[in-house]
Parts: C-alpha cells; structure tokens; sequence
C-alpha cells in the first residue's frame, strides 16, 4: 500500500507541474526528451533492482 501511495502522489505532483513546464519557454521537444529519459531511466533502475534482488543466503543450510 505504500508504494501505491508513493506511485499515486508522485504522478500527481508531476501532472500538476507539467503544464507549468510547457507554459515556459522552452522548447517542448526538450521537454519530451527528459520526461522520456527520466521514465526511461526509472524504469531500467526498477529492472536492475529485481534483477538483483536475492533471497539465496551462503551457509543457511537449506538447499532449494
């Protein structure tokens, strides 16, 4: 539950700062560009963690 509070309050901090971003100057296909990065990026970090994440202990005696 809390990561599904974490998920829900994030997206709705970054909903409400998007249109904020692209009523400045910049240039929307910069913008495209790092939200596209950043959702790229947390996405392969999410991927690397549960890659990486094990439960096998050294010496603990059981043999699965």
């Amino acid at each position: 539950m809390v990561s599904l509070s974490v998920g829900i309050m994030l997206s709705t901090s970054f909903l409400h700062a998007l249109p904020s971003a692209f009523e400045s100057n910049a240039d929307p296909r910069t913008l495209f560009a790092f939200l596209l990065a950043g959702l790229l990026a947390f996405f392969l970090l999410e991927k690397f963690a549960v890659l990486r994440h094990s439960h096998h202990h050294e010496g603990d005696g059981h043999h699965h």
